[in-house]
């Protein structure tokens, strides 16, 4: 009997033993093949990934080579320079200015606020807080940097007349942003004109481009335009100073700047190229300011933003609203060969000077 039981739990032993070895056996070759599964499934969602990207790419190719067709197929009947009157947002009539005058212009973008306000057709309160700040400025020009409404639609762009463009006794300017463009180019033109134009005054030649038409890139017209317009500038002994108003930032370049901003230029830009080519050099004879107002919309983004190239006169600058504490107008006073900038807080925050806020400062701060 004692035998029998011995005899029975050595096989109960063995049985489990057994039973161990063969789920361990079967583990090991589940994993196996699991394993083997994951790297072929990983090998083709590689494969599966890299032709969707190069799909991508393709697709990203053609688009931007679309620019100049599109650009020249929507806007080929722009005149490069235009009577101011013709482009202006208000009524107010342009006081005359000769080279010798001295001119101050106010800026800004994303005049709508709040980016969570969607729909509203209000400008931003801090916008409208200030209309009499913005009256009693002595600005000869203001231009709006892109973004005046959330959603363009009749009734938006009456309440934006009524509220401000029809309040404000300066004459008005835009730099056309994406938002200003969400009800389509034709309903946009039909209300406010040309969406890239340029025109003297004083002696400032005034250039502004359309950097939402060609997803950022200036092509085809427009790149005409622009040439020409440095062209002629740059030989006019009337003109000191080159000014070009933008909506996106189309010169950043820095991927944490960029993230920064309120929207990217999704497919990049061509303004390295532009800048290389065109900017710099001409900015050796003649300083080159740019301003761009995609910017302000979540407390103070890049807002405001200052950069000077080196070895070169070209300036970029970025300032924006989002009805925050950090809102703000940026005024540049022109007096002969000098340019001056000054910060106009419109919620009670506290700026510096215009050239602390450079890349290197807006790095370090938190994001």
């Amino acid at each position: 009997m004692k035998s029998f039981y011995l005899h029975h739990k050595t096989f109960c032993r063995i049985a489990v033993i057994a039973l161990f070895l063969v789920i361990l056996s079967s583990g090991i070759v589940y994993s196996y093949r699991l394993r083997r599964e994951l790297l072929q499934t990983r090998a083709d969602y590689k494969q599966i990934y890299e032709g969707l990207r190069d799909d991508i790419s393709v697709l990203e190719e053609e688009l931007i080579a679309q620019g100049s067709y599109v650009t020249d197929r929507m806007t080929g009947d722009y005149a490069f320079v235009v009577d101011p009157s013709i482009v202006q947002l208000n009524s107010v009539a342009l006081t005359a200015v000769d080279m010798n005058s001295p001119v101050t212009i106010l800026a800004g973008g994303h005049l709508y606020g709040n980016p969570y306000n969607e729909g509203t057709p209000l400008i931003s309160s801090t916008i409208q807080n200030n209309i009499d700040i913005i009256n009693s400025s002595q600005a000869d020009l203001f231009f709006s940097l892109g973004d005046m409404t959330y959603l363009p639609s009749m009734e938006s762009v009456q309440g934006l007349r009524d509220i401000f463009l029809d309040r404000v006794t300066v004459p008005l300017f835009n730099a056309v942003g994406n938002h200003d463009l969400k009800n389509g180019r034709t309903f946009y033109q039909s209300n406010f004109e040309q969406t890239y134009y340029s025109f003297e005054y004083g002696s400032l030649q005034i250039i502004v481009l359309d950097t939402v038409i060609s997803h950022c890139y200036i092509e085809g017209h427009q790149l005409d335009m622009l040439n020409s317009v440095l062209e002629d500038a740059l030989q006019n002994n009337h003109i000191r100073n080159i000014f070009i108003f933008v909506h996106k930032l189309i010169f950043l370049e820095d991927e944490d700047l960029q993230g920064r901003a309120n929207g990217l230029c999704e497919y990049g830009s061509n303004f390295s190229q532009l800048r290389d080519d065109i900017l710099i050099p001409s900015s050796l004879e003649k300083p080159i300011y740019i301003f761009a107002g995609d910017v302000g919309a979540f407390g103070g983004n890049l807002s405001p933003f200052y950069h000077q190239y080196p070895d070169s006169n070209l300036s970029t600058i970025a300032v924006g609203i989002g009805d925050g504490a950090d809102d703000a107008l940026l005024k540049i006073m022109v007096e002969g060969d000098e340019v001056k900038f000054e910060l106009i807080p419109l919620a009670g925050g506290h700026f510096d000077e215009l050239t602390v806020y450079t890349p290197a400062y807006w790095l370090l701060q938190p994001h």
